[in-house]
């Protein structure tokens, strides 16, 4: 598992993102702190989530060996890819159309079967981590660090 979520590319985009996230961060600091003074933990509380997600997400590649958030990255993966065969089942599933009519979508293209599909509570993760891996350039450290 750590071979497949853990890549040189994940290396190269974790301090561009960090480095990305900080400057966004650092602007609207500067943008809100005029209205209230207590942006001035803004910043450093913005470094430490996105610290800790990236811990995490070490701790379940290399600890654990998968689980949850891996779960739902892996399914994410499979709801991107649905979009290059069958884009209106994919926007349909963004937008929480969870039937079997679009299950068997997944199904027909190979791409059986996205964990938590028939929950639809745990799916709406799922949903947003599709769309944010294409910001992310499909990868779980710099989708985790977009959550944080």
């Amino acid at each position: 598992m750590s071979d497949e979520i853990f890549t040189g590319k994940d290396l190269a985009l974790i301090p561009v993102y960090f480095v990305g996230i900080l400057f966004v961060g650092r602007a609207i600091k500067q943008y809100r702190i005029k209205n209230n003074p207590i942006y001035k933990y803004f910043l450093r509380g913005l470094m430490l989530k996105v610290l800790g997600g990236i811990g995490l997400c070490f701790i379940y590649v290399f600890y654990y060996h998968g689980g949850d958030t891996t779960g739902f990255y892996e399914s994410s993966l499979l709801l991107s890819e649905l979009l290059t065969f069958n884009p209106e089942a994919f926007f349909s599933v963004v937008g929480g159309d969870l039937s079997n009519d679009n299950l068997y979508e997944f199904v027909r293209f190979g791409l059986c079967c996205p964990d938590y599909y028939r929950d639809h509570q745990s799916f709406s993760v799922v949903r947003l981590s599709a769309v944010l891996n294409f910001v992310s350039l499909f990868s779980y450290f710099t989708t985790t660090m977009l959550f944080a």
